[in-house]
């Protein structure tokens, strides 16, 4: 599909890819030329990734005593090392997970672009109070109640209310990420918890609604100046054990994905598409462009709900660009750096870019965190990969990055490795595990063929 679209970057311009894993920005290593990723910490392994081609950059390469009070994007856009990287190239493009008044600044101050929907558009639709509103009307949300975040109450009556008009319900602040901002609330201690922690969160407002019983399922659109693209539905991995500690990550922290194994009926995948085609619509209103994701849930009967917006790159596009590469696709990632970056293209016969539903992507990507509450020190060497899976245990078979190079279901695609006697933070990623094997049980949890696979490789290279 690669082929049929037709692009060329300016001779002296350039385009990268920043954030602190090498994963998240990896795939564009194969659909752009001149692609660069900037992260933030160098492998020993590094060497290898440049030799099959990924220019990568990682900071603490040039200065391995960077150490950043928290690690994040907008913490990278302020050292100078990345200055110096910048300033090195002309005109970049700069891709990022999504964009915030630092990195604006930090662009204005060196005068390159931002790849990525402005700051304050993806406010407006990643706020669940604005974009419940903005929505209005058009598509189906979970019945709920907004609140100022002071109007809330710990106690056992403002508990009992919400009980009464909802029953069992869910508590979020309006623009924390799911993962921080998202209370389950079972019954008065929980909800004493989530008021308590609400506290600590930087929106002004919450959001409590009715919980729904169903299943959570995940899609992206692409807006582009054919059309707005629908992708296929998949199922996210949530909060699951196997991979986290839900004492530390708390409830609705994203650990991966899978497509392609789904039961969903034609009727439940054109009714989700339906609901995505809306949410294009209106976000094309206010000048959108590119990839954006939606999380919404079906209920037992068919009817089904939006439960969060994000109005960026999702924790998923990189796989599912990856998937896309894999079975021929035109992948979302490429058409929303086009789209952002202003870079020209053109495609001969636009009905290629719908034709997506041919080939069913199927796959599934895991991430492993630090379960501990304090920092951990790798303990074993791995090399990323491709690993052979041996009843319960791996063993390394050669050194690969790209989905194309699994060729049988017993496998995993290691990525994203820590060296021997890294320090690990709590909370932080581990690693990032690939496979074409369903991994999960009907349930949607990592399945017991895997979750003793991962503790092998904790007891083995971890713990």
């Amino acid at each position: 599909m690669l082929k049929d679209i037709q692009f060329k970057l300016d001779s002296n311009s350039s385009v990268l890819g920043v954030g602190v894993d090498l994963f998240d920005r990896l795939s564009p290593t194969d659909f752009i030329d001149n692609y660069k990723i900037v992260s933030l910490n160098n492998y020993r392994w590094t060497k290898k990734f440049r030799k099959a081609g990924v220019r990568v950059l990682p900071l603490k390469e040039t200065n391995p005593q960077l150490n950043l009070s928290k690690d994040n994007t907008d913490n990278i856009f302020q050292t100078k090392e990345f200055e110096q990287i910048v300033n090195k190239l002309q005109k970049p493009a700069v891709l990022v997970y999504k964009s915030t008044e630092i990195i604006e600044q930090v662009a204005k101050r060196l005068n390159f672009q931002i790849i990525a929907n402005s700051f304050v558009l993806r406010c407006q639709f990643e706020n669940k109070h604005l974009s419940r509103k903005l929505l209005e009307g058009l598509v189906k949300f979970p019945p709920y109640l907004s609140f100022d975040k002071s109007k809330v109450k710990c106690s056992q009556l403002f508990f009992d209310k919400m009980r009464t008009r909802f029953g069992k319900f869910v508590i979020q602040d309006t623009i924390a990420s799911a993962g921080s901002g998202t209370f389950f609330i079972n019954d008065y201690a929980s909800f004493k918890y989530a008021v308590l922690k609400l506290k600590k969160l930087p929106g002004e407002k919450v959001v409590i609604s009715r919980f729904i019983d169903g299943n959570c399922i995940s899609i992206h659109g692409c807006i582009t100046k054919y059309g707005i693209l629908l992708g296929e539905s998949y199922e996210q991995v949530v909060s699951d054990k196997a991979l986290l500690n839900k004492e530390i990550h708390g409830e609705g922290k994203y650990c991966g994905a899978r497509f392609g194994y789904s039961g969903r009926s034609s009727e439940i995948v054109s009714k989700i598409q339906s609901l995505t085609k809306v949410v294009g619509e209106k976000l094309k209103e206010f000048e959108y462009k590119g990839i954006f994701g939606l999380d919404v849930i079906v209920d037992p009967l068919g009817a089904i709900y939006l439960i969060e917006i994000n109005p960026r790159v999702t924790g998923t596009t990189n796989f599912l660009a990856i998937l896309q590469l894999a079975y021929n696709q035109t992948p979302f990632f490429l058409l929303h750096i086009l789209e952002l970056a202003g870079i020209e293209y053109y495609v001969e016969d636009p009905s290629i870019l719908f034709k997506y539903k041919e080939k069913k992507q199927i796959g599934t990507y895991l991430i492993l965190y630090n379960k501990k509450k304090e920092n951990v020190k790798m303990k074993g060497s791995l090399r990323p990969g491709i690993y052979n899976i041996v009843g319960n245990l791996v063993e390394y078979s050669h050194f690969a990055y790209r989905f194309n190079d699994l060729r049988e279901d017993n496998q995993i695609l290691l990525l994203e490795i820590p060296d021997r006697d890294r320090l690990i933070k709590p909370r932080s990623k581990i690693m990032r595990i690939l496979t074409k094997d369903r991994a999960l049980n009907s349930k949607g949890r990592v399945n017991k063929k895997f979750s003793e696979i991962i503790k092998y490789l904790e007891s083995q290279y971890i713990y």
